[in-house]
């Protein structure tokens, strides 16, 4: 597939939208393989400018919302937290625009979660602990391998800001109810339960229990 494609506007919009979604797949990939977050965000803008030219700025299409959380996850690379913050709400309106379907719950979590995030490595540790607190609330009483992830990291995220602000015996909870999770076999959820483990034994040690850590 030839990604400069600069033939005017006669390229038919199925082509255009191929396009796109080579040059998303390209930013995931590299995205994936810990690429410099540089090459990543070029090829990134370049697929979300495709995309809003087949579909506009405003519609909320799936490929936008990869290119953004993309977008999101390489400035977070890069240490630019603003640049953070803006992507996810980018992501957080867009979901919002898709309603109430499978993907709006999805998409809305994870967007609050890098969000909060950002916003405690910002300093404004109040606003990223209210932001983990409404992804923790909209996470599913079960959920499928999709989910995994982002709610073991939404749960855990939300623990560490707890702790931060003094709440110790929410967090702990917070901790130990990842610990009592079933894993469905990913490598992001196994990590995830050992920081949690860590951060339960540093708790308990720091209480004086040690031996219960």
């Amino acid at each position: 597939l030839n990604l400069e494609l600069n033939t005017g506007d006669k390229i038919p919009i199925q082509h255009k939208l191929k396009r796109a979604v080579a040059l998303a797949d390209i930013a995931v990939t590299q995205n994936r393989l810990k690429s410099a977050p540089e090459l990543v965000i070029k090829y990134a803008q370049l697929a979300r400018e495709a995309y809003i030219e087949c579909v506009g700025a405003d519609t909320p299409h799936s490929g936008l919302i990869s290119c953004m959380m993309t977008l999101g996850t390489a400035n977070k690379r890069l240490g630019d937290w603003n640049k953070v913050v803006e992507c996810f709400e980018q992501v957080a309106e867009m979901a919002s625009a898709l309603g109430e379907t499978q993907d709006y719950p999805f998409y809305l979590i994870l967007s609050l979660n890098e969000m909060g995030n950002a916003y405690d490595k910002l300093g404004e540790v109040g606003k990223g602990l209210e932001l983990l607190q409404q992804a923790e609330s909209l996470l599913p009483d079960t959920w499928d391998d999709r989910y995994a992830s982002v709610a073991f990291n939404t749960i855990y995220r939300y623990g560490s800001a707890l702790h931060k602000v003094g709440r110790v015996a929410e967090a702990q909870q917070r901790f130990q109810r990842i610990l009592d999770l079933p894993v469905r076999g990913g490598v992001d959820e196994m990590m995830t339960k050992a920081k949690a483990n860590d951060s339960l034994g540093e708790m308990f040690h720091q209480s004086g229990q040690v031996n219960i850590a």
